[in-house]
């Protein structure tokens, strides 16, 4: 199995069994895709944003908190197209930022 990586401006959604298995009153589970590509498609993206959108649909979805824990994530590479990264064969940025970890 080979690594993927996020093309510029490419987004990876993640997410919990809690968040595709909340139901409502009813039964129905929550429709992730559905309000996925929606909140994708609404203006802007942004991981904040996207990860926003979900949290109310689902609250929504289950009038409240929903019974099942949730944990959502979007990684979203926000790089130009024309900046190299590391392993590969492009050019590298001519202004590298640091990181920390805590």
């Amino acid at each position: 199995m080979g690594l993927g990586r996020l093309e510029s401006d490419d987004a990876l959604f993640l997410f919990t069994d809690g968040a595709q298995d909340a139901r409502d009153s009813h039964g129905a589970f929550f429709p992730l895709a559905t309000a996925l590509t929606g909140a994708a498609a609404d203006g802007p993206l942004s991981s904040q944003g996207v990860v926003g959108r979900i949290s109310a649909a689902l609250r929504h979805h289950t009038r409240g908190t929903p019974p099942d824990d949730i944990a959502l994530l979007v990684l979203r590479n926000g790089r130009s197209a024309h900046l190299g990264a590391r392993g590969t064969a492009g050019t590298t940025t001519t202004h590298p930022q640091t990181t920390t970890a805590p």
